[in-house]
């Protein structure tokens, strides 16, 4: 099996099967040669030669065709092995050696219920260490007395009173123009 390419292959397994001039890319046809110059597609064989065989009998895909699909696979990949093993020995590379187990496998530890409540209790006080920080660092909020807002509203309608004076005499002046 080893030589053969598939629609060689096939055609062992399906003597009567249809053999177009799309399958006879590789090789002469059977009965005669293909006429082509290297380099150049083959010619078209007469009408009624290939085409007037009978269909295979048996379906494409059975238990013979799939093992032998499977042989071909399996050498590939061998060679493509080989060819994996001869780059790596090119670079140097080796292959990685498997790990030897761990001659005593720790046992996991575990912490005691009180263990545990100590080290809450720890955590707990550094926290409010750290909240207390912040909060003693942190600027103190000002409030607005009752004075100061007073005085900024009253500043605020003064602004505003003298911006409708101006408005208002602009269009005033407007309004003397055109008359």
């Amino acid at each position: 099996m080893a030589g053969l390419t598939f629609w060689n292959f096939y055609f062992k397994l399906y003597p009567g099967a249809i053999r177009s001039h799309l399958c006879l890319t590789a090789g002469n046809p059977p009965g005669g040669t293909a006429g082509t110059v290297a380099g150049s597609p083959p010619s078209l064989p007469p009408a009624g030669v290939y085409w007037e065989l009978p269909m295979p009998r048996k379906p494409l895909l059975d238990a013979t065709v799939l093992q032998a699909a499977l042989e071909g696979l399996e050498q590939q990949r061998l060679e493509t092995e080989k060819r994996i093993a001869t780059v790596r020995a090119l670079l140097g590379a080796r292959k990685p050696k498997a790990r030897a187990a761990p001659a005593s496998v720790k046992p996991k530890r575990t912490i005691s219920a009180a263990g545990r409540k100590r080290i809450a209790a720890a955590q707990r006080k550094r926290w409010a260490a750290l909240k207390k920080a912040k909060e003693e660092s942190a600027p103190k909020k000002r409030r607005l007395s009752a004075e100061g807002r007073r005085s900024i509203i009253e500043a605020t309608k003064k602004r505003w009173a003298e911006f409708r004076a101006k408005k208002a005499a602009k269009e005033a002046k407007a309004a003397a123009r055109k008359a």
